[in-house]
């Protein structure tokens, strides 16, 4: 996932466990109000129905994806800068939107967020 500031893995790993814990964080809370509101006279399905379960999802969109070897390392090799030409700056973009388009994560997402959508639709 990370790679910059010369951390490597160990970015990567620190960053996943934050998330991790961001997202029992949130799930502790979430029973905790459910809680609340069964002690104010709600069924646990009237409790949950008022509270949304938020789920966390990591989409790794890194250059390592890039399976043409000349393109990743042509990436791979852009200075770390906040002053890049015109044509680097394009191409950073077009390739990161293409990157999650193609993520496995990403479509998984999509695919969750569609049924869920269609679930809540009226009928």
């Amino acid at each position: 996932m990370f790679q910059g500031f010369g951390l490597g893995g160990f970015a990567e790993q620190a960053s996943v466990e934050l998330l991790k814990d961001i997202a029992q964080r949130w799930a502790n809370r979430r029973k905790l109000d459910i809680a609340e509101k069964r002690l104010e006279g709600m069924t646990k399905a009237q409790a949950e129905a008022t509270l949304p379960a938020i789920t966390f999802d990591a989409i790794d969109v890194s250059f390592d994806a890039i399976t043409d070897p000349e393109e990743r390392r042509y990436f791979m090799n852009l200075p770390t800068s906040f002053v890049l030409p015109d044509e680097a700056v394009d191409r950073l973009r077009a390739v990161g939107g293409r990157l999650l388009r193609e993520s496995r994560s990403y479509q998984n997402l999509l695919k969750q967020i569609a049924e869920g959508s269609a679930a809540q639709a009226p009928r």
